[in-house]
């Protein structure tokens, strides 16, 4: 595979958990474009975020870096501008490196290496700028969070939906024009993320399969942090916002294809070899196992889709554990940029060229706040089998077999304690484990204060969109559900 002078175009969406595509075999999902995005390139089976959870999981995709080493430990926290990204490494290498669209960058850097920024994001750019004080959000601001997502289920237009059109206009505009220098593009898009309000024509395609495949979970936890993270909803409620989520992903694969086949064409026009990428920082539970949003490992928050096509790759499937923190050293390696200093994560161009790596390995991270303790949740992903653990204690160890049970309802702690000792050492060997929770304390300490600063500054955020006052009030369709 020569990939020298190839050009990349990175479609990252947000919160698209990996299951809910049907070239990752789900029945009742149209996602015709990634289908054939599959067909033709190489699926990662088992990728993974590094935080389930968006700013962290986003600071990795562009470091290459684990979130906590850079005190990214939520979404309110930012990173270094010293931090080398990809976007600085592709620059020094000659290309445009442009970001159009979201990517959830914190603080007063901008651009965090990019040469060139097409748009806004819908997230605050600066602190304190959050949903819950921003009237061009209206009712949707709400739905937005994971702690309110279900107050608002149903059908109608919303920010994040016009917000996506905005990108996409944006990235095929971009894309119809010419450039002298080679181009690293990141288009970054919203959906599927939450509030559950989609459009109605897609919903009632769903709504009848959804209602026959629904199975009632009642769902228990060996850890409080989990426990405290269910929420109930009834059967209806359940089924309609996964149809709302269906919705959302199907409207997402058509946005994609249409800024696919735009660089097919801006490719064929200057005739010039590319590299497309699809993945999403993270996924949904969508209320299985009672849990909705992210925030946790189990396989719909924690695992990503994850697929490259294109500059003579061989279309194919790859079992080996893989993380988003590969994601920049592949980019460098792909165009031809410098190396990484300090990445985490290592390139997956030996996958890519058919080299086999069977002892490769995906490692996650989550610093909750729990009754105002800190609760540090880690991960480890390898040969199909994956490890949660909690504290430092193995009393709570859950472990899964996810190529045989990927719905994750036998916890095989108890009966293979080798295996849970393996794949903790891994995992205290792996960068993820050193316990940084003086470092989270002092963080979320001096961001309170920048939070206060940006409440009073609204004005200082240029880089942030405004919805439109035609979406700024929830649908009638909307509601809010029953709780028992």
């Amino acid at each position: 595979m020569d990939t020298h002078g190839c050009e990349v175009l990175l479609f990252c969406s947000d919160q698209h958990t990996a299951s809910v595509s049907g070239f990752m075999g789900d029945p009742i999902v149209r996602t015709p474009n990634l289908d054939r995005l599959a067909r033709e390139g190489v699926v990662f089976d088992n990728a993974y975020t590094s935080c389930p959870l968006c700013a962290p999981a986003r600071a990795s995709l562009m470091t290459g870096r684990i979130p906590s080493k850079m005190e990214m430990f939520n979404n309110a926290c930012d990173y270094r501008s010293s931090e080398i990204t990809f976007a600085h490494l592709t620059a020094l290498a000659g290309y445009d490196s442009v970001l159009i669209g979201r990517m959830h960058f914190n603080g007063m850097d901008f651009h965090h290496g990019f040469t060139r920024r097409v748009g806004q994001d819908i997230t605050g750019s600066y602190w304190g700028y959050s949903a819950q004080i921003r009237p061009d959000l209206g009712d949707f601001a709400r739905g937005m969070n994971q702690k309110g997502c279900l107050e608002l289920i149903g059908s109608g237009d919303t920010p994040i939906r016009e917000y996506d059109r905005k990108v996409v206009a944006d990235a095929l505009g971009y894309l119809s024009r010419d450039y002298e220098r080679p181009q690293m593009v990141v288009v970054g898009t919203y959906g599927p993320h939450f509030p559950y309000v989609a459009d109605a024509e897609r919903m009632e395609h769903y709504r009848d399969a959804l209602r026959k495949a629904y199975r009632e979970e009642r769902a228990s936890f060996p850890v409080e942090t989990l426990n405290r993270k269910i929420q109930y909803a009834d059967a209806g409620d359940v089924i309609e916002l996964r149809a709302a989520y269906y919705a959302l992903v199907e409207e997402m694969d058509e946005q994609l294809g249409q800024i696919y086949t735009a660089f097919q064409r801006y490719l064929e026009r200057n005739r010039r070899r590319g590299i497309f990428v699809y993945l999403s920082d993270h996924g949904d539970q969508i209320g299985y196992k009672q849990l909705y949003g992210k925030q946790t490992f189990f396989e719909r928050s924690a695992k990503i889709p994850l697929v490259f096509a294109g500059c003579g790759l061989t279309p194919g499937r790859i079992h080996e554990s893989v993380s988003i923190l590969d994601l920049a050293p592949t980019l460098c390696r792909l165009t031809g940029a410098p190396d990484f200093p300090d990445a985490d994560g290592s390139s997956l161009l030996p996958l890519l060229q058919g080299v086999r790596q069977p002892g490769r390995y995906a490692v996650s991270e989550f610093y909750d706040v729990l009754d105002q303790q800190c609760c540090v949740g880690r991960m480890i992903h390898q040969n199909g089998k994956k490890l949660i653990c909690y504290e430092e204690t193995t009393e709570h160890d859950m472990l899964f077999d996810t190529d045989r049970d990927p719905d994750e309802l036998e916890n095989l702690a108890g009966s293979s304690p080798e295996l849970c000792h393996h794949l903790r050492e891994l995992l205290m060997g792996s960068g993820v484990a050193p316990d940084r929770q003086q470092a989270m304390w002092a963080c979320l300490d001096r961001h309170r204060l920048l939070t206060q600063l940006g409440k009073q500054h609204p004005e200082w955020n240029p880089f942030t969109y405004t919805a439109s006052q035609a979406v700024r009030k929830a649908d009638r369709a909307c509601k809010r559900p029953k709780r028992s």
